[in-house]
């Protein structure tokens, strides 16, 4: 009887035991898993409107952090815009029952790099150091390229480089992120001098052309450092000067007259005479008809803006332009439009109470066809592309050039590949025929899409959107291939353009 008491009492204490355990597993809740994926409304544009998609698992409420200073949102799948350039992080943290779970990605809002650079070192000798400083507008540019003229190279963003021969040299820097590329020159930008060599004079002006009681300045660009320098004005006001750019030279009368420069370094001595270098108009008499244009070469539908620069004020402005639209005008600085190819004429006759002067440049505007019409798409290589994580497993991917309104152009679903997991990247498709793209300022989409033949649906991996206009690179740069980089893709177009 006592045996059966004491087990009575360990059968109930195992009792109470198992219930408490039982009722203290049944509340705890699972912890939330933050997760999210996310659409942009276009590439390499601003503003740019983003779509997320909220992938959390465990969680009722949500709150996403867009990195740009913005009031944070609430909503399961929020939509914000960008409106300036950067590169943002975004943080989602989701709350449930179990807890708080924090993520983070990050959002690149960028637009195609406008290429621009600087040197404060460009008269140098031959074992100078010179630094380059890229002032490219760009949040991103992934690489840069410079050429130095003299036949070497560099990717770094602010290099150095020394010239190890004299010379002049152009600088080309080119500035690459994933919406495109750019390119800039500056042509004969470097002036190298050889050490113990004896200086080569040369000068320029501010202008040529003036009426009496105006300045002029004056840049010396002499060769090989030279130290002391000596100029003779004739008719100008000093006459004479020892400075390296001496300026507000002054010119009372009218008349035409030389410029003399010689120069000194511890190698000897050399000067230089630019006769009838600099004309001077009197006042109270006809204009001096002269004028310039911003550009002399484009290509067809191209403008050019033309700038009056007549002496003697003139009044009224007479302009003729052969081939272009308008053909005539009589405003004082006017643009004209050119639709035809060829080679034209401009004359401009500028008129005051004096009388008028005429000045004509033959074959001056040069108009170019429009060579390159469309591209052709030869190759799709993916090089990378969001993969399935929970769980890991393989996809069968295809593509689809598509409309930005997600019109399919070409559908490559039966030439998709099969189980392709990352490391069989990247992956490749050779189009036939190849796609052609007949108007270049059209949008395009790649997407890529997962066959699932067993289900209803296909399910879209990733796209990217891209407009073929946007990497074009003057002087008739046409790229062999491209990059599209968005939305955790990378693709490689192979092209040929026609």
């Amino acid at each position: 009887m006592k045996f059966c008491k004491i087990s009575f009492i360990v059968l109930l204490l195992l009792l109470i035991i198992g219930f408490c355990f039982y009722s203290c597993v049944k509340d705890v809740k699972p912890l939330p898993q933050a997760d999210f994926t996310y659409t942009t409304s276009a590439s390499c544009a601003l503003p740019m409107s983003v779509s997320f998609q909220n992938l959390s698992q465990n969680a009722d409420v949500f709150r996403w952090d867009f990195g740009d200073h913005s009031p944070v949102s609430y909503n399961e799948n929020p939509i914000h815009v960008y409106a300036s350039e950067g590169v943002y992080t975004v943080i989602l943290t989701s709350y449930g029952n179990g807890g708080t779970h924090e993520t983070q990605k990050l959002i690149y809002a960028v637009t195609t790099p406008v290429s621009s650079f600087y040197t404060h070192d460009t008269l140098v000798n031959d074992v100078d150091t010179v630094h380059f400083y890229s002032t490219t507008n760009s949040t991103l540019p992934s690489t840069w390229l410079w050429s130095f003229g003299d036949g070497f190279t560099s990717t770094l963003q602010n290099p150095t480089h020394v010239y190890t021969y004299p010379g002049t040299y152009s600088v080309v820097l080119t500035a690459t992120n994933a919406c495109g590329a750019s390119y800039v020159i500056h042509n004969n930008y470097i002036f190298v001098s050889q050490i113990g060599a004896k200086p080569i004079p040369d000068f320029t002006a501010s202008q040529t052309l003036i009426n009496t009681g105006n300045a002029i300045n004056f840049t010396d660009l002499s060769l090989n450092s030279p130290t002391s320098w000596k100029w003779t004005f004739t008719g100008g006001t000093p006459a004479t000067s020892n400075l390296k750019n001496p300026t507000g030279i002054v010119y009372n009368s009218g008349g035409t007259y030389d410029v003399k420069l010689k120069v000194t370094n511890l190698s000897g001595s050399d000067s230089l005479t630019k006769q009838a270098y600099i004309n001077v108009v009197a006042p109270g008499l006809a204009p001096v008809a002269d004028f310039t244009a911003n550009v002399t070469n484009i290509t067809v539908g191209g403008t050019v803006n033309f700038t009056d620069l007549s002496l003697n004020n003139p009044t009224s402005w007479n302009w003729q332009f052969q081939g272009g639209n308008p053909n005539m005008s009589a405003t004082q600085n006017p643009t004209v439009t050119y639709n035809t190819p060829g080679s034209y004429n401009v004359a401009l006759t500028a008129t005051n109470n004096m009388g008028s002067n005429m000045k004509a440049k033959q074959l001056y505007i040069t108009v170019n066809p429009s060579v390159i019409t469309q591209v052709q798409i030869k190759r799709i290589t993916v090089q990378n592309m969001p993969f399935p994580t929970m769980p890991p497993m393989p996809v069968n991917p295809y593509y689809q050039i598509t409309s930005p309104a997600n019109v399919v152009l070409k559908d490559g679903r039966t030439e998709h590949l099969s189980s392709i997991t990352q490391q069989f990247m990247p992956i490749y498709w050779d189009l036939t025929p190849y796609y052609t793209i007949v108007n270049l300022n059209n949008q395009h989409k790649i997407r890529l899409w997962d066959w699932r033949p067993i289900q209803t649906n296909d399910i879209l991996i990733s796209d990217v959107t891209f407009n073929m206009s946007n990497y074009i690179n003057p002087p008739n740069a046409y790229p062999p291939s491209i990059i599209l980089q968005q939305n955790q893709t990378k693709i490689v177009l192979d092209l040929q353009w026609q």
